[in-house]
């Protein structure tokens, strides 16, 4: 598309040579650039809209980066950092020598390219609660009130379709409970069972013990209280220690349980089929260990477990929204988890891997972790929220796109773009610019 725009000014100088008014005239000719963009930080003032961590090792060889703030510091290379890309462009300026090539800085600001792309319609829900996934489970699409955590060794499987996770977000590893060593079998330690009634924290039946307060061996090391635990936009009824309530109030946890449905719940039927109906960790040396032996001293010392959990699934779109029960909850998958996901090719979302709803006004940042033969393939769309990208030492290959409001690198990452022409990527990532 050509405009050409041509206005008579009248002059001032040039009047005392005759000359009443010239013409001025302004031409620019706008069309679709053929240009493959795998990285769009859309935010259009903040200072690192685009940031590569300290010693981050990024390559994007098929395809460039975009960064459409105007601050001074728009684009943000930490020291040792390296990112490279077929261009790079920023509105703005930037900071950090560890850009390949050099940005190209004063390009025009363009809008969201994926401002006009549909969401999803749903109503209601389907699942209300968090869905904990600890075992093997699959999943159907449909409206998640909740959201759903892969916790543990969880395996979960995502049939083809739209999972619109209302409130609660989706999470992939974090809650990896410790394991408990064997206790010793001489029976005569510190930490002995109470059966032996020689430890100091047998319970008061022996009535040897000064801390012994009742046959269940309720002490102040071992009473428990219920308290509300928050973390980020999620809330979860937890059994705590007494001594510890100080601690959790200081940190926002409050007295009693929680009064809403962003936490598991068995009562819906959201609990895996696999475990018993009192969950992992009523026989994970918790409550129902620690009545009879207590939970500290008396306690097998504990060992950090290592944990994989994994999920997988094609031709997949993952919504994020707040809910009716619960707040906008971020994708989260930790570096400990095994990922295999890849967008629908056809259909009004095809691409479109992830889909953060453009009407949260703010929101905690995505953090997608990859290593190995981990694999995302699509478009992450977060138009108003950061997205970080974690790699590991092996640095997996990713055939994606990032659109999003901030987006942040760490690790070694591989980008390897979809195709402008290849099913993942939406029509609307060919912009429209101004080429003269």
């Amino acid at each position: 598309v050509e405009v050409v725009v041509a206005r008579r000014v009248p002059t001032f100088f040039m009047r005392v040579l005759g000359k009443e008014a010239v013409e001025v005239e302004a031409r620019a000719v706008a069309g679709l650039v053929d240009r493959n963009i795998g990285v769009y930080a859309i935010d259009p003032s903040q200072k690192g809209a685009l940031t590569v961590a300290k010693g981050a090792r990024v390559d994007i060889p098929e395809c460039d980066v975009f960064v459409n703030s105007q601050s001074r510091a728009a684009a943000l290379a930490g020291a040792g950092a390296r990112l490279t890309a077929g261009r790079v462009e920023v509105v703005g300026g930037y900071e950090g020598d560890g850009f390949y090539p050099d940005p190209e800085t004063g390009a025009s600001q363009i809008a969201d390219p994926l401002e006009d792309l549909p969401a999803p319609s749903y109503s209601g829900c389907d699942h209300y609660g968090t869905v904990t996934v600890r075992g093997k489970r699959r999943l159907r699409p449909g409206v998640y009130c909740g959201g759903i955590d892969v916790v543990d060794d969880g395996q979960l499987v995502l049939e083809s379709g739209v999972y619109v996770l209302r409130g609660g977000g989706l999470r992939v590893g974090k809650q990896c409970e410790p394991q408990e060593l064997p206790k010793s079998d001489h029976g005569d330690s510190d930490h002995g069972e109470s059966d032996h009634g020689d430890s100091e924290h047998a319970s008061a039946s022996h009535g040897d013990s000064d801390h012994g307060a009742s046959d269940h061996g309720d002490s102040d090391h071992t009473a428990k209280v219920t308290v509300c635990h928050v973390s980020g936009s999620r809330e979860q009824t937890l059994e705590v220690e007494a001594s510890a309530l100080a601690t959790h109030l200081a940190h926002g946890d409050s007295l009693g349980k929680c009064s809403n449905l962003c936490e598991a719940s068995a009562d819906h039927g959201d609990s895996d089929h696999g475990e018993s109906e009192h969950g992992d960790s009523d026989h994970g040396g918790s409550d129902h260990a620690s009545s009879d032996h207590g939970d500290s001293a008396s306690a097998g010392k504990a060992e950090a477990k290592v944990c994989h959990p994994a999920i997988r699934g094609t031709g997949v779109t993952i919504y994020v929204t707040d809910g009716p029960h619960c707040g906008y909850g971020p994708v989260e998958i930790d570096p400990s988890a095994s990922v295999d996901l890849s967008a629908p090719t056809s259909g009004p979302l095809a691409g479109v891997l992830f889909f953060q709803d453009r009407r949260i006004a703010s929101g905690p940042a995505s953090t997608l972790a990859v290593d190995g033969s981990d694999a995302m393939t699509g478009v992450a769309y977060f138009p108003t929220t950061a997205v970080h990208l974690v790699g590991g030492k092996l640095g997996a290959a990713q055939e994606m796109k990032i659109v999003a409001n901030k987006v942040g690198f760490e690790g070694r990452l591989l980008i390897d773009c979809p195709a402008n022409n290849g099913p993942y990527t939406p029509s609307a990532l060919k912009r429209v610019a101004l080429s003269e």
